[in-house]
């Protein structure tokens, strides 16, 4: 087995309750950091979380550096070691069995 980076990075979809997970950048000593961010609608304002946010505007409040136009731009990426997947229900088959397999 590999040595783990130093910073485990994230690839968030979802911006729903994804959202929620994008805190983690504010903590100093946290290896965790999301690093990728990927949605269906990055226009949407989700309200169910009391985010209320569009996509970019989390990005920039919380330093993520990379949006996602496709789900497997996040599984392509470096930086990305895990994925949390907040989508809709009907996604997450497609989308785990692609996580697991990248």
């Amino acid at each position: 087995m590999g040595k783990l980076p130093d910073t485990i990075g994230i690839g968030v979809v979802g911006s729903g309750l994804g959202a929620l997970l994008l805190r983690i950048n504010q903590v100093e000593d946290s290896r965790l950091r999301v690093e990728g961010l990927y949605d269906t609608d990055p226009q949407r304002q989700h309200q169910r979380y009391d985010v209320g946010k569009r996509l970019q505007a989390l990005a920039d409040e919380f330093d993520v550096g990379f949006i996602a136009d496709e789900y497997e731009q996040l599984l392509e990426r470096e930086d990305i070691h895990v994925i949390g997947i907040f989508s809709p229900c009907p996604c997450h088959f497609e989308q785990i069995w692609a996580a697991l397999h990248a």
